[in-house]
């Protein structure tokens, strides 16, 4: 990695959260995760990132799920694509299979990929080598 990494995690339910930080440090990922219960909380992050001249020192990824209050994944994805900004941050959108946005959308909407929960460090590792975070290692299995 050039430079430093922070995943951005929008997810609501605690317990996806717990595994999700637990499966990243698993598989020695060394990022910095900062979470969000609600999309609104990653677009004022992003904002006072900018507003402060930070959003350049480091490289995000937003993983965000698709069933979040107030502001879903979807909606994130959106507003994050609209901003000059913002639009070039990569975006893994996470489903439960429970919510009913529609994968399309989020595709068309620019994604970069879709999982679904639990992560899975395959599927992971190549969302974060396909969006540039990472690079593939010898080791990698």
């Amino acid at each position: 990695m050039d430079k430093d990494v922070t995943i951005i995690l929008g997810e609501q339910e605690q317990g996806h959260v717990i595994l999700t930080k637990q499966r990243l440090s698993f598989w020695g990922l060394g990022c910095n995760v900062i979470r969000f219960d609600d999309g609104n909380g990653i677009i004022d992050f992003l904002t006072i990132l900018r507003d402060a001249d930070f959003l350049f020192d480091r490289q995000y990824v937003v993983v965000a799920s698709l069933s979040m209050p107030r502001m879903d994944g979807l909606e994130v994805l959106k507003a994050m694509k609209q901003d000059h900004d913002f639009k070039n941050i990569p975006v893994i959108m996470l489903t439960d299979g429970r919510g009913g946005v529609n994968i399309a959308d989020c595709l068309d909407a620019g994604c970069d990929t879709i999982l679904s929960l639990p992560l899975k460090k395959d599927a992971f590792m190549h969302a974060m080598v396909d969006i540039g975070v990472i690079q593939m290692s010898p080791s990698f299995s």
